[in-house]
């Protein structure tokens, strides 16, 4: 990781789209990267890493999945709740389908990790629009998500 934290090197690694059969590339953590993951914006273009221990909205995010009753019986993936509540770049939201063909915009459905090609800086997602919400505002904009 680099000194001042922001971002992070990375591998990209080469992969054909099984849908539309051109070669792409997309980083990939790896298998050390407890606790991190990588969110790719919904146009396919921008990809960020997620760091999940010790950030308060994750928490924030698995107690209320656990604790009321209105999202208990839906089965509810709190990373992907996660990356729809990030704040957006560039007016760009995050999408639940990591990795997406960057050609397509297919969700890949199997991608390996041994053609390793060039490297690249991501910058971590962040959660300042959530965050500076209510807990009410915070509720409502989960239960809004949630339907995803």
């Amino acid at each position: 990781m680099n000194n001042d934290n922001k971002t992070k090197t990375l591998y990209n690694f080469k992969n054909t789209c099984d849908k539309c059969f051109n070669d792409i590339e997309f980083p990939l953590l790896g298998d050390f990267a407890y606790g991190e993951m990588i969110f790719q914006t919904k146009d396919a273009k921008d990809f960020y890493i997620a760091v999940l221990i010790d950030n308060k909205t994750f928490d924030f995010v698995v107690n209320i999945l656990k604790q009321d009753k209105a999202f208990q019986n839906k089965n509810l993936d709190p990373q992907k709740i996660l990356a729809l509540i990030a704040d957006k770049v560039d007016n760009k939201e995050f999408t639940t389908d990591f990795p997406i063909c960057l050609i397509c915009k297919s969700r890949q459905q199997s991608f390996g990790d041994g053609n390793r090609t060039t490297q690249i800086e991501l910058g971590f997602a962040t959660w300042v629009d959530f965050e500076n919400l209510s807990d009410k505002g915070k509720l409502s904009r989960l239960k809004e998500v949630a339907e995803y």
